[in-house]
Formats: C-alpha cells, structure tokens, sequence
C-alpha cells in the first residue's frame, strides 16, 4: 500500500509538471487512475490455485485485453468471472467460432477459433473439453518465458489480444526470473457453434489467465 501511494503521488506530481488547465489536469490524473487500477488492484487467489504461495502465481485479467469492436471483442460485465468482468469475443461471423476451426478470414492455418498462445506456450481446446457453457479451467502446453520487449497473450486468431510486458521482471537476464511453468486459461465458450441447442450468441469468455512457478499445488 505504501509503494502505490508513493506512486500515486509521484506520477500526479509529474502529471502536475506539464500545466494546463485544471480541466486538462484532472482528465489527465483520471486516466492514470483508470490504467493504474489494473496494478494496484489484490486479485484474490480462486480456489483451484489457493495452496499456491503468493510470490508463484500473478494473472492477466480484463484490464490489459482489448476491445476490438471490428472483431466483436469487448470487456464485459459477467457475474460469473472471477472480477465481474471478462474480454467477451463475440464475432458475428461463423468463421470464428466452432472448436478447433480454422479461420478462413486469416487464410492461415495456425489461427484456429479455439487456439491460444502465449510466449511459448499454446492451447487448443476440443469440444469434449467444454461439456456446457460454464468457465472451466485449461492448462496450456509448455512454458511462458517472458522478455523485456513486448509479449502477448492471443487467441481466436488475433481477436483476444492482451499485452504480456507489464509481467516481465526486471533480472540480471537469467530467463528463469522471468519463466512460468505452469499456464492456465478460465474461458467459457457460449452459443450454438459450442453447444447444439444453445440461446445464447456464439463467444468466447477468457476470466484470468494465471501464471505459475514451478509444480506449484493445484486442485
């Protein structure tokens, strides 16, 4: 608490520095505000990882994807995630939605509607791994390495999309500083491309995505 206010404090203080208008000022403090909530904010540890010591486990959660309305991409309000909200992928077109499907749009094979990445780890989830349209929890394959230029996390082709680098650790270079074994994805997949039958509008729901040191215990 006392590093956030500390912070607080001196980016109002280099904020103040530029001038301008008290308007300007005040729109400019609550933008910092705004960025800064998805840093200062305690994400609480769910249940499936709650045996896992705080310094094994960080997340990426709403805050740091984007909305791309072109691709039906938007944070919404969900009561059933973790933080109330989640990154919604809504495509209207039925090229991207259906599990493990290519594409089309992208003309490339690797972007498939239910493949996921992120800094050398990867998933494809399969129809009989999302029985209903409840979030469920996904471990991807190999481990996340984290460098101090840019990383994304990125699924449905490019339309999940969230920058990685505000998890990269300042180190001495050694890439076990900055190596997460263990990767797992809380996603719901809603609509009839994903369960026959369904009322809803075909989406793809990620929660959280959390990262983990090491076999840490997991449920």
């Amino acid at each position: 608490d006392l590093l956030q206010d500390e912070c607080r404090s001196l980016a109002k203080s280099f904020i103040a520095s530029y001038g301008g208008t008290e308007q300007k000022l005040a729109e400019k403090i609550a933008d910092f505000e705004e960025r800064f909530k998805g840093i200062a904010m305690q994400i609480p540890i769910p249940e499936k990882f709650k045996d896992v010591p705080r310094d094994k486990i960080q997340f990426l959660t709403y805050q740091y994807f984007h909305s791309k309305p072109r691709y039906g991409v938007s944070i919404v309000e969900d009561p059933e995630s973790t933080l109330g909200k989640a990154v919604c992928a809504a495509h209207e077109s039925p090229d991207y939605h259906g599990f493990d499907k290519v594409i089309e749009a992208t003309g490339k094979y690797k972007f498939k509607t239910t493949y996921f990445e992120v800094s050398g780890a990867s998933l494809t989830i399969k129809e009989a791994e999302a029985p209903d349209e409840k979030y469920h929890w996904y471990r991807m394959n190999g481990k996340a390495v984290f460098r101090p230029d840019t990383d994304f996390f990125w699924g449905q082709g490019w339309a999940i999309h969230a920058v990685t680098r505000q998890l990269y650790m300042l180190s001495n270079g050694d890439d076990a500083d900055n190596t997460w074994d263990n990767i797992w994805i809380r996603a719901k997949f809603t609509g009839p491309a994903y369960l026959p039958g369904s009322a809803k509008k075909n989406a793809i729901y990620i929660d959280i995505v959390a990262f983990l040191r090491d076999e840490a215990p997991v449920e």
